[in-house]
């Protein structure tokens, strides 16, 4: 007998989970601006949805309702900046900035080249989570991987 996975096989082994106010709205906003595929959309009792899960080339986000249960509120219900920025390799960083503001992203950096060889531009959400967009030029990491 095999011994089973720790994970399903068509999720990465790290996913962020975004807990937001209007998950209907941020599936809708992450499709339009982040060209995200919508997966999984579970919806409970009340019809509306409680757990979904979007893809962009391999990589998933989950995205839950804010809750009486659960204390994770989004950053701009709880009115604290975002901590984090969740970094996104695409292949033209600034069609997916331009994108992104066009369908209400707040810009943060437009798109210039860093010194480890990705071209970044930052974007907040309409729900104050950051998003990095990345598009790499050059071969900067691989001097410096641990082995």
């Amino acid at each position: 007998m095999s011994e089973r996975s720790p994970k399903p096989a068509s999720h990465p082994w790290i996913l962020p989970y975004l807990t937001l106010p209007e998950v209907e709205k941020a599936i809708d906003f992450y499709e339009r601006a982040f060209e995200f595929k919508p997966k999984v959309a579970l919806r409970g009792p009340s019809g509306s949805v409680e757990h979904a899960e979007m893809s962009w080339e391999g990589g998933r986000i989950m995205i839950g309702p804010e809750s009486e249960q659960h204390t994770a509120r989004a950053p701009m219900t709880s009115q604290t900046p975002c901590p984090i920025a969740l970094y996104v390799y695409v292949s033209d960083v600034s069609r997916r900035y331009a994108m992104a503001l066009q369908e209400g992203a707040e810009s943060i950096e437009p798109p210039e080249m860093m010194p480890w060889g990705d071209r970044v531009a930052i974007v907040a959400d309409p729900w104050g989570y950051k998003w990095t967009f990345a598009q790499n030029f050059a071969d900067f990491y691989e001097h410096f991987e641990a082995g």
